[in-house]
């Protein structure tokens, strides 16, 4: 894993492989606190906003879970176009909006 300044939770990017909605994210961001993965720290600029960064616990399992997580989701694409992926992502990120 890539030794990173801390970022605010809003700023961490999408990926290919991590494409989640606002509510999803700080779910995660929430149970990765609570098993030591992931501090959320009180910005000093602002203390309103949060900053986070991985854990030494998290470092030590990234490659291992990233690896999981890319092999689930080619698997489960495998057969897809680009574009089916991008219609695949796009009624998902609908579903959850329906959670909201």
């Amino acid at each position: 894993m890539p030794k990173q300044k801390p970022k605010h939770q809003l700023e961490v990017p999408p990926t290919k492989h991590h494409q989640f909605p606002n509510i999803l994210g700080a779910t995660l961001l929430r149970e990765f606190e609570k098993g030591g993965y992931v501090p959320r720290i009180v910005s000093e600029k602002d203390k309103r906003q949060y900053q986070i960064y991985p854990t030494e616990k998290a470092k030590a399992v990234y490659e291992q879970i990233h690896g999981i997580a890319v092999a689930s989701e080619d698997r489960l694409t495998r057969n897809f176009t680009e574009i089916e992926r991008e219609v695949l992502k796009n009624l998902l990120d609908k579903v959850i909006a329906n959670l909201e």
